[in-house]
């Protein structure tokens, strides 16, 4: 029963262990709020308590949060760029930047084997392939050599290849095949060619070796690059080499060859360069 003080006013009597009474510890159970169980105050005081000291959870977030707020500073001046690692060619690729666009001259006994050879190197190696047999027959109007020598007869050939080569001396990255004893046998024309690399296509036979010609000679003297080509496979069978075998073959010689030749003479396209520059004298 509540008790009547000297102030005229009621007072509670000290609670039981199970009398309700108000919480006032958590903002649902303040003083006006509902009257609580011990056990349930118990209970609210331990979500309060809970609520007031942050979580692991929450405090291992913010510190997370702060070391990605934390810049890494970066050390200033210049820095060395990484090491770049040199680049693996093909023997193809090699020969046509070691070039650095010179041209290539074809000279032989043979012209379609001259001509297959152009062909087929140049593919390999990106440059223009150009006959003088096609050029002379576009220029005079004729539809075989044999019928452009016929009519015109063998000196004049010659003298108009000639005139093609002189024409051709400046072109760049072009591979040049000229005809099988034709304008390439006079040693004086060489002045319009030596600002090329000169190969020359020797074909043999051992059955029957080549007889010493004044072309020969001239192709041995003023040639820098000799490839060698049997005309037979050799073996027991000694069949005949088709003219794409003869050339594949001869490409494969010529690459090798022009790449030792260039390692060996470093600056070779640009002295062949000058020379072509300043009129081939």
């Amino acid at each position: 029963m509540p008790v009547l003080s000297s102030r005229s006013q009621l007072v509670q009597p000290p609670a039981s262990h199970n009398q309700l009474v108000p919480c006032h510890r958590t903002p649902r159970c303040h003083i006006n709020g509902p009257l609580l169980h011990p056990v349930q105050q118990q209970r609210c005081h331990r979500i309060a308590a809970d609520a007031a000291v942050p979580s692991m959870s929450a405090a291992a977030d913010r510190t997370a949060q702060q070391q990605q707020n934390v810049s890494i500073p970066v050390p200033l001046g210049p820095q060395e760029p990484p090491e770049e690692q040199p680049k693996k060619l093909s023997p193809h690729a090699r020969l046509s930047e070691t070039l650095a666009s010179t041209s290539i001259t074809i000279i032989g006994d043979n012209t379609e084997l001259n001509w297959a050879t152009c062909r087929a190197l140049s593919e390999k190696i990106g440059w223009f392939p150009v006959a003088t047999s096609k050029v002379l027959l576009g220029l005079h109007k004729t539809a075989t050599l044999q019928e452009f020598i016929q009519k015109e007869g063998r000196q004049a050939v010659v003298e108009s290849e000639a005139k093609v080569l002189k024409g051709m001396r400046d072109q760049l990255r072009c591979c040049i095949a000229t005809l099988g004893d034709g304008a390439a046998a006079d040693s004086t024309l060489y002045s319009n060619l030596f600002g090329t690399i000169i190969i020359w296509l020797d074909e043999q036979d051992k059955r029957y070796p080549n007889a010493a010609t004044p072309a020969r000679a001239v192709y041995q003297q003023q040639a820098e690059v000799r490839a060698t080509l049997q005309k037979t496979s050799g073996g027991f069978g000694e069949k005949e080499l088709s003219l794409d075998e003869k050339a594949q073959k001869a490409t494969g010689q010529l690459v090798k060859a022009i790449n030792q030749l260039l390692m060996n003479n470093s600056d070779l396209p640009v002295r062949k360069r000058l020379y072509v520059e300043y009129g081939c004298r």
